[in-house]
């Protein structure tokens, strides 16, 4: 079995970029100000699209959903994965 996996896993560069941290501009954590400032932004742009096409009224309703709905994604996320995780995918010391 162990000569199995030695194949497998032996020079995977895919496996081996995977279980990097990722670099560069996309690695970085964006600011707080950003997240909040893109946010609204994109908000607005909502409301703006759902009350021109639904009217006020409904437009409204549909982007209070829309934010209700985004929240409990979050929220149900970060809830799943807060968990520490008991098993490894890639087990480096073997």
């Amino acid at each position: 079995m162990s000569r199995h996996r030695k194949q497998i896993r032996g020079d995977n560069r895919l496996s081996n970029t995977l279980n990097k941290p990722i670099g560069g501009q996309l690695g970085k954590k964006r600011s707080r100000v950003f997240v909040v400032t893109f946010g609204i932004v994109a908000l607005l742009a909502f409301w703006w699209l759902f009350t021109s096409q639904l009217g006020i009224k409904a437009g409204s309703g549909a982007t209070v959903f829309l934010v209700v709905a985004l929240l409990a994604v979050t929220w149900q996320h970060k809830v799943s994965h807060s968990r520490k995780r008991k098993w490894k995918a890639f087990d480096r010391e073997k």
